[in-house]
């Protein structure tokens, strides 16, 4: 991301590299996503997902301002999330979905709280870095989710169906 407040459709707020060219790309299933110091350049800027979006893995940990994520469209992320406590998350309303195949997946939500619908719908594997809130549920529909001795906090929490899944909690509070 380097095009500071847009819209996630928007090919002149991506490139393939930091800080690089405009208008080169905008992020797929396979692509990973990286928002950091030449992302933004001042605080309150805003990342919308007006689309449904979809990207491998999505990392925030680099970031230097205080951007916005806002929007009601779906993300879909195949691979890891990374935020950062630098961004606010409060006005992102659209469901997330958690779709690898892979082990070894991570979320790491800085002390965020999402208001989302989490949807774990990959055949992979996730494990919590970090505490997990969302106000909405969290849905284990496939895959493995390992809270990693994580709190854990949501409305609900489902995974009422036949499909092969599993969840670790160890020492964690739900």
């Amino acid at each position: 991301w380097i095009g500071g407040t847009g819209n996630w459709n928007s090919a002149t707020e991506w490139s393939t590299s930091s800080g690089g060219p405009a208008g080169t790309c905008i992020p797929a299933l396979y692509d990973d996503v990286v928002f950091d110091a030449n992302s933004f350049s001042g605080n309150g800027q805003l990342v919308t997902i007006n689309v449904t979006a979809y990207c491998n893995s999505m990392n925030w940990s680099a970031i230097t301002k205080l951007p916005l994520l806002m929007g009601a469209s779906d993300l879909h992320i195949s691979g890891s999330l990374t935020l950062s406590p630098n961004l606010s998350i409060l006005n992102y309303t659209g469901a997330v979905f958690f779709e690898s195949t892979n082990a070894g997946n991570t979320i790491t939500s800085a002390g965020k709280t999402f208001q989302s619908v989490i949807n774990f719908n990959g055949t992979g594997e996730w494990i919590l870095q970090d505490a997990f809130n969302t106000t909405n549920s969290i849905n284990l529909n496939f895959g493995t989710l390992k809270i990693n001795n994580k709190n854990l906090a949501c409305g609900t929490f489902t995974s009422n169906n036949n499909n092969a899944r599993w969840l670790t909690l160890g020492s964690s509070t739900v």
